[in-house]
C-alpha cells in the first residue's frame, strides 16, 4: 500500500502517513482553524465546480471577515507549533518574554518622549517671559517662591579693571564665559532691564505648532494621489465644520502659547494643560448620561439582526450564533420559537440586555448608559473640574497685580474653552439616536468615521497660515511706544528691536544672533528639532501599542504618568537651574532659583488646583482604557 505524506508547516517533525493534529490559534481576523476534514471538504467542492457553493462560501467568509475586521491586532497571538510539549512551551516562554520585554520598550519610550517633548515647549514658553526682580507680579516667580540669586546678577567691579569687569565670569562663581554682560559704573550685570526676547524662541515656538499640520498634510497628499478609490467626497458642510474647529482651536492655541502660559512659570503652566478640557466635559454629560428609550433600544436591536444574522424564526432547536463588533456585550432574543436562540455582540459597553419581545415577563438589564462608568463619572469629573478652576482663578487673583488679574483670567478662561474645542469628536457616542434630527446626526457621525483627506488639506494649510498671522497679530498689538511697524518688522527679522508690553511687564523683542547666557539663534531651532523628532516616536509608538493591545500598558498609563511627573520634573529643574548648560548655553532662567524656605501662601490654591485638576482628567478620559469602546475608532486620522 502506497504512503502519502501529509505536509504541514512543521514537515520535519511529522512521521509519513501521519496527520498532526493542529492547535487552535488566534489569528488576525479570528477564522476558525481549518481541520483535516475541512480541507478534504473543501478540495472536493473545489474540484467538483461547484459555483453556488464557493459564492456562498465567499460570501460567508465576506461576512465573518467584515465582522471582525473591527478588531485590532493583538500582542498576544501564540504561535503553531507541533505536537512536542516540550517546543510548545519554549514558544509560548518566548513569546510571553518578547511580549513583556517589548511592552517595557514601548512604555519607556512613550513615557520619555511625551515628558521631554512637554518640557522643551514649557521651557521655550518661559523664555518670551523673563521675571522681573521690580515688580510684584509673582505669577511667574511660582507665587513668590522662585527668587533672584543676587550674586549672579552683578559683580562689584570696584577693585577690578575695566577688562577684567567684563570678563568677570571667571570670578562669578563659576558663571561660563559666553554670557555677556553690560558693564556699569563700578559694576559688571548679568541682568537686564528690559529682559530681551529674541524672536528665535517665537519662531521655534510657531514649527511645533504646525509641524503636525503639515505631517497631515503630507499624508493626506499620498493618500489623494495612491489612494484614489478609498477616499472619501469633499462636502461643502464637513469642510465648514472643519475649518470652523480648527480655526477656533488654532486661535485659542496662540493665546494660550504666546499671551496665557508665558505669565505663569513652566511648572504652573505645565498644570493648565488639566484645564483644556471645558467642552468635551460639557459634551461628556450630554452624551453620555443621555438614557436611551426602549423603542429606539429595539428599533437598534432590530436593524442589527435583520443586517447581520440569518434568522429562522419557526424552527425548533436552532441556534445562530453572530460575533459582531462588540464591547464583550451579549443581547438574546427568542423570536416565536420554541428552544430558537440568537446570541448578538452588539456595540455595548460591558453590558448585557435579554429581550423577549413576545412574552409576559420581559426584561431589561444593565443599559450602557445606565452603569455607574456613564451617569455618575462626567458628573463627578465635572465637579472636580469646576472645584479645580477656581481654585486656579484665586491663584491668578493673588499672584498677579492688580491693573492685569481681569485680563488674565478674560484670557485664560477664553483660551481654555477654545482649545478644547477640537476633542469633540471623541466625546460623542457612534450611538447617535436617529429621531426627528436623522439627517443632522447622520451627518455626525458620517464626519466622525470619515478621514476627510481633501478636507483636511485645505483646511490645514488654512490653519497655518492663520496661526502665523494671529501670533503677528498678538505681538503687533502689545506694541509700546513704538510703532507697530518697527514690531512687524522685528518679528520678520526685517529690523533689530522693538518694546512689547506683555501681561507681566515690558520686555524687549530682538532679532540678534545672541540670545541670552551663551545661546545662539540656532539654539531654539534645534530645540523645536528635538521636539519635534520626540513627538513623532511618541505618535509612532503610542499608535503601535494601541495596534498590539498594549494600550492600558503603554498608551494611557504613560499619558497620565506624564501629567503626573512634568511638573515634579520642573521643580528639580527650577531648584538647580546651572546644570542644565551645554556648550555654555543656558536655556532656563539661571539667575532664579526655588527657595523651599519661602512661604507657600500664594502657591497652596496652584497646589489644589493641579491635585483637582488631574483627577478630573483621569476620570473624564476613562475611555482611553477601553480597548475596544465605541470612542476608539478604526480611522486613521
Amino acid at each position: 500500500m502506497e504512503e502519502t505524506e501529509v505536509k504541514t508547516p512543521f514537515e520535519n517533525h511529522t512521521l509519513p502517513g501521519e496527520v498532526k493534529p493542529k492547535m487552535k490559534t488566534k489569528r488576525l481576523n479570528h477564522f476558525p482553524p481549518m481541520t483535516s476534514k475541512d480541507e478534504d471538504e473543501t478540495e472536493r467542492k473545489t474540484t467538483a465546480g461547484n459555483g453556488k457553493k464557493k459564492g456562498k462560501k465567499k460570501d460567508q467568509k465576506k461576512n465573518n471577515q467584515s465582522d471582525e475586521n473591527w478588531d485590532w491586532d493583538c500582542a498576544e497571538e501564540k504561535p503553531m507549533h507541533g505536537a512536542n510539549d516540550d517546543e510548545g512551551t519554549f514558544w509560548q516562554i518566548f513569546t510571553q518574554i518578547g511580549l513583556v520585554v517589548s511592552a517595557i520598550a514601548l512604555f519607556v519610550i512613550v513615557f520619555g518622549s511625551a515628558c521631554l517633548s512637554r518640557i522643551i515647549i514649557h521651557v521655550m514658553i518661559w523664555k518670551l517671559n523673563p521675571p522681573l526682580t521690580e515688580t510684584n507680579f509673582a505669577m511667574n516667580k511660582l507665587g513668590g517662591v522662585l527668587k533672584p540669586k543676587i550674586e549672579r546678577m552683578s559683580l562689584n567691579c570696584s577693585d577690578l579693571s575695566t577688562s577684567d569687569c567684563s570678563q568677570g565670569y571667571y570670578v562669578r562663581n563659576g558663571l561660563p564665559d559666553s554670557w555677556k554682560c553690560t558693564v556699569e559704573p563700578y559694576k559688571c550685570v548679568l541682568r537686564e532691564d528690559p529682559p530681551s526676547v529674541n524672536v528665535a524662541w517665537i519662531w521655534g515656538l510657531l514649527i511645533i505648532m504646525s509641524a503636525p499640520y503639515f505631517y497631515t498634510i503630507i499624508v493626506s497628499m499620498w493618500r489623494i494621489c495612491f489612494k484614489k478609490n478609498k477616499l472619501d467626497k469633499f462636502q461643502i458642510k464637513m469642510f465648514l465644520l472643519s475649518l470652523a474647529v480648527e480655526l477656533t482651536h488654532a486661535t485659542g492655541l496662540c493665546i494660550m502659547v504666546f499671551l496665557v502660559m508665558p505669565a505663569f512659570d513652566p511648572l504652573s503652566a505645565s498644570i493648565l494643560s488639566y484645564f483644556v478640557c471645558i467642552f468635551p466635559t460639557v459634551l461628556s454629560l450630554r452624551f453620555q448620561v443621555r438614557q436611551e428609550d426602549n423603542n429606539f433600544r429595539k428599533q437598534r436591536l432590530r436593524e442589527n439582526i435583520n443586517s447581520t444574522v440569518t434568522n429562522n424564526p419557526r424552527t425548533d432547536n436552532s441556534t445562530v450564533t453572530n460575533n459582531q463588533r462588540t464591547d464583550n456585550s451579549t443581547v438574546t432574543n427568542n423570536h416565536r420559537t420554541d428552544h430558537s436562540t440568537v446570541t448578538n455582540n452588539q456595540r455595548t459597553d460591558n453590558s448585557t440586555m435579554t429581550n423577549n419581545p413576545r412574552t409576559d415577563n420581559s426584561t431589561v438589564a444593565n443599559n450602557p448608559h445606565t452603569n455607574l462608568r456613564y451617569p455618575e463619572t462626567p458628573f463627578l469629573g465635572g465637579l472636580l473640574f469646576l472645584i479645580g478652576l477656581v481654585f486656579l482663578c484665586l491663584y491668578v487673583y493673588y499672584s498677579a497685580e492688580d491693573d492685569n488679574v481681569v485680563a488674565i483670567l478674560v484670557l485664560l478662561l477664553i483660551s481654555i474653552c477654545m482649545v478644547s474645542v477640537i476633542w469633540w469628536e471623541n466625546f460623542v457616542t457612534s450611538n447617535i439616536k436617529q429621531s426627528s434630527e436623522a439627517g443632522k446626526q447622520s451627518f455626525l457621525k458620517d464626519y466622525v468615521k470619515s478621514k476627510r483627506e481633501k478636507v483636511s488639506v485645505l483646511v490645514y494649510l488654512l490653519k497655518i497660515a492663520w496661526i502665523f498671522l494671529v501670533t503677528l497679530i498678538i505681538y503687533v498689538i502689545q506694541s509700546k511706544g513704538e510703532s507697530t511697524l518697527d514690531t512687524a518688522r522685528t518679528f520678520l527679522y526685517l529690523d533689530e528691536a522693538a518694546t512689547v508690553n506683555t501681561l507681566s511687564g515690558a520686555v524687549r523683542l530682538e532679532s540678534s544672533s545672541y540670545i541670552t547666557y551663551g545661546c545662539m539663534t540656532l539654539n531654539p531651532y534645534m530645540m523645536s528639532l528635538i521636539c519635534l523628532i520626540l513627538t513623532l516616536i511618541f505618535f509612532k509608538m503610542a499608535r503601535y501599542a494601541c495596534r498590539v493591545v498594549l494600550q492600558r500598558k503603554c498608551f494611557s498609563l504613560p499619558i497620565i504618568l506624564n501629567l503626573f511627573f512634568v511638573p515634579l520634573f520642573f521643580i528639580i529643574i527650577m531648584r538647580y537651574p546651572l546644570p542644565f548648560t551645554a556648550e555654555g548655553c543656558n536655556v532656563l532662567q539661571p539667575l532664579w532659583e526655588l527657595d523651599f524656605n519661602s512661604s507657600i501662601e500664594r502657591v497652596w490654591p496652584l497646589i489644589a488646583s493641579g491635585c483637582l485638576g488631574l483627577l478630573s482628567v483621569i476620570i473624564l478620559t476613562t475611555y482611553i482604557w477601553s480597548t475596544g469602546g465605541s470612542k476608539m475608532e478604526t480611522v486613521e486620522r
